[in-house]
């Protein structure tokens, strides 16, 4: 039997009976839409950060130790020896509380 003939007898049996070709189809439809009221798509960015990422595990513990879920973190970098006790980075670090202050939920 030649591939050609293989598809004509396939086109034929199912043009033959196609109240049933089309009853299991719509089982099949309403098989895999039944799945689909299961499913969830998460598009949040934490989502597409791996779970083993510094980012992640910071933020976890952040959650562990203070009990607050979505934090940030504002970090200062002093260069040249310079700490955060001196004039000019706590003039800094007032000047971003006060800005942090008004922003909204912090």
């Amino acid at each position: 039997m030649s591939r050609s003939d293989i598809e004509a007898s396939v086109f034929w049996r199912l043009t033959e009976h196609p109240v049933w070709v089309v009853s299991i189809s719509l089982l099949f439809i309403v098989w895999a839409a039944a799945g689909l009221s299961r499913l969830e798509k998460d598009t949040s960015v934490r989502a597409f950060i791996p779970t083993d990422h510094p980012s992640v595990v910071t933020e976890e513990t952040i959650e562990e130790v203070f009990g607050i879920g979505d934090a940030f973190a504002v970090a200062l970098e002093f260069q040249n020896g310079k700490t955060v006790f001196e004039e000019e980075a706590l003039a800094l670090i007032e000047e971003l509380t006060t800005a942090l202050a008004e922003v909204d939920n912090v």
